[in-house]
């Protein structure tokens, strides 16, 4: 079984391709259809994986779903997720009880509970549909489905390159699921403890972001930044008693943990995320009615402080459950939970001096590699091997370049080689949106679609975030190269691998303060990424150049998008981003395009 298509369904619908047990291409739906977060099946990213395959239907041996529970859905539901003009159900919001949503309610509301386990029927018929989806496509090839934490464990373990290594997985739920504990031995996943849907460390941080008025399933990154701004002590003890640990069980509880009573309300029916009046539906969620009467008067920043340092306090709690029975070993995780980056340093930190490695595209759109890994690895093995880059996506010819430029009426300018203007044009002050070679797989820029920024500028989270929309209180990212990188940053032997793919963040030293003090957060780390020649040597090429002109080997890097809106993906997309955002200058592959409009990046917007 040489060719498996991975293919994840509902949110963050991805599809993935794997030949000879190796991630070959790897595309995000969408970036193709232009909804943030887009629900529904991946129909655009399976005929682009394809096509960079190079690969005809037919020539598919087996299609890998990422979730059992979809294949066991109400036919209704089934049918939306089905539907190729869907994609516009925002689950980051409350679900719209459109006419559409409103005819699927009781079924959907009966799946929830389970009772769809025991429907005969409608599994024949959910399964037809899926059956016949596949046929459209021309995928000929029989389907099957991978558990859903399974699927997780599977894409960070089979590319993090160790034989053997502790496995986690964490998110909201999946497949009656939040979080599991494996190991990973010669090829093989063993798992060993498991924790419940009801019960999860992602819903519970997901409800107190809802509680802070920033979108559930879409915005935890802002709570964890803002979390650094607040002290964690006045809402601590109130949170702990909705949620915790048990070392004993090696699971988490509803409450402390370890036969210590909860005050709060019990998680299972305080987390049933799609229910209760700030969800949907008329009852009351009775997790956020506690929190409205126990966290009055707190501020956000002191409840996101308390819930990130629960949510550490928790993880780091269930690590040495593990490693007292276990030992120390290499750390891999995936699932939504770990794009929690400070969170991964925190686990880094545990180990002294233990590598981690955190799946890159750490959410449910990994699942499709990770449920075609699985398949591969039950077949035929697969030995472990580090991911080498993450450049799976589309890509532009420099003619598609050309007619976006021309069809904008835009003036530009054929460079080559680029990279020592672009790096000049930064080293300039100007802000640099760069376009080049094949897209990035996951939710981070690497460099092929990212927004570039002189680091010296401590100014700059309050005017560029204002230009692209974006909360100023969250930090920029910078790009180092990975051979200097330990002059800047500590701990960097642990995260030479994550940090290429900026999954964690590490303690910024004295000379990265004084030197590039618009990439350190307030609490003095940053998230890095540390970018090597060989999986990005254009880019390598253009950080090179810049420390040659100013003495730094880093720079800002932000992702190419605007707010709310996917990473762009075409020519088109990056010229429309660009002049949108009133960035100062496009490098779209070897062309360089001045902003007619172009502002003063010194100056407020």
């Amino acid at each position: 079984m040489e060719t498996i298509l991975g293919i994840h369904p509902g949110h963050d619908a991805t599809a993935a391709l794997v030949q000879a047990g190796q991630v070959v291409a790897a595309v995000g739906e969408e970036r193709l259809s232009r909804i943030k977060g887009h629900l529904g099946f991946p129909f655009r990213a399976v005929a682009e994986v394809l096509r960079l395959g190079r690969l005809r239907p037919d020539q598919v041996d087996l299609v890998a779903f990422t979730f059992n529970d979809y294949l066991n859905a109400s036919p209704y539901f089934t049918r939306l997720i089905l539907d190729p003009a869907g994609g516009a159900i925002d689950l980051a919001n409350e679900l719209p009880l459109t006419a559409r949503w409103a005819m699927c309610r009781r079924e959907w509301d009966v799946w929830l509970r389970g009772v769809h386990r025991t429907g005969r029927a409608w599994r024949q018929t959910t399964r037809r549909l899926y059956r016949d989806a596949l046929d459209r496509l021309g995928l000929v090839c029989p389907y099957r489905s991978i558990e859903h934490h399974h699927a997780h464990a599977a894409s960070a373990y089979y590319t993090a390159g160790y034989r053997e290594g502790l496995v986690l997985t964490g998110d909201g739920s999946g497949d009656g699921l939040s979080a599991t504990i494996s190991l990973g031995r010669a090829g093989r996943i063993e798992r060993i403890a498991q924790s419940a849907g009801q019960v999860s460390p992602g819903s519970f941080y997901a409800a107190v972001t809802r509680y802070l008025g920033f979108k559930r399933h879409r915005h935890e990154g802002k709570v964890t930044g803002l979390a650094a701004h607040g002290d964690p002590g006045p809402a601590y003890e109130i949170l702990a008693r909705c949620f915790g640990f048990d070392a004993d069980r090696l699971c988490f509880t509803t409450g402390l943990g370890n036969g210590q009573r909860p005050g709060g309300p019990s998680l299972r029916t305080g987390l049933r995320m799609l229910r209760g009046k700030r969800f949907w539906g008329a009852d009351t969620n009775r997790l956020l009615a506690y929190f409205d009467k126990k966290l009055a008067g707190i501020g956000r920043e002191d409840v996101a402080a308390a819930v990130q340092k629960r949510l550490e306090d928790c993880w780091l709690a269930m690590l040495a459950a593990v490693e007292a029975r276990h030992g120390v070993q290499p750390l891999v995780m995936a699932g939504g939970t770990f794009a929690n980056v400070r969170l991964n340093q925190k686990l880094m930190e545990h180990g002294k001096g233990r590598p981690i490695y955190v799946y890159p595209n750490m959410g449910d759109g990994g699942t499709a590699a990770g449920a075609a890994l699985a398949v591969r690895a039950d077949a035929a093995g697969i030995d472990p091997a580090p991911l080498a880059h993450v450049y799976l996506g589309s890509g532009a010819s420099e003619a598609d370049m050309r007619a976006a430029l021309e069809n904008a009426g835009l003036v530009y300018e054929y460079c080559d080689p680029v990279e020592p203007r672009v790096a000049a044009e930064v080293a300039g002050g100007k802000v640099v949106a760069r376009f080049d070679g094949a897209m990035e797989y996951g939710p981070r820029a690497l460099g092929n679609r990212s927004i570039l920024v002189k680091p010296t500028d401590p100014t700059v989270n309050r005017w560029l975030n204002r230009r692209l929309r974006r909360t100023e209180f969250m930090p920029f990212a910078p790009a180092v190269l990975a051979e200097e990188a330990d002059a800047y940053f500590h701990n960097t032997a642990s995260a030479r691998l994550p940090g290429r793919f900026m999954t964690v963040t590490l303690a910024a030293t004295g000379l990265c303060r004084q030197k590039a003090p618009a990439v350190v957060h307030v609490d003095g780390t940053a998230r890095p990424q540390l970018v090597t020649r060989d999986a990005n040597p254009g880019f390598h090429r253009v950080l090179r150049a810049y420390q040659r002109l100013t003495g730094l080997p880093l720079m800002i890097n932000t992702s190419f998008n605007m707010h709310e809106e996917p990473i762009v993906c075409s020519a088109k997309d990056a010229v429309r981003c660009f002049l949108k955002g009133h960035l100062d200058v496009l490098a779209l592959g070897p062309f360089i395009v001045l902003n007619p409009n172009g502002r003063n990046p010194n100056k407020e917007f």
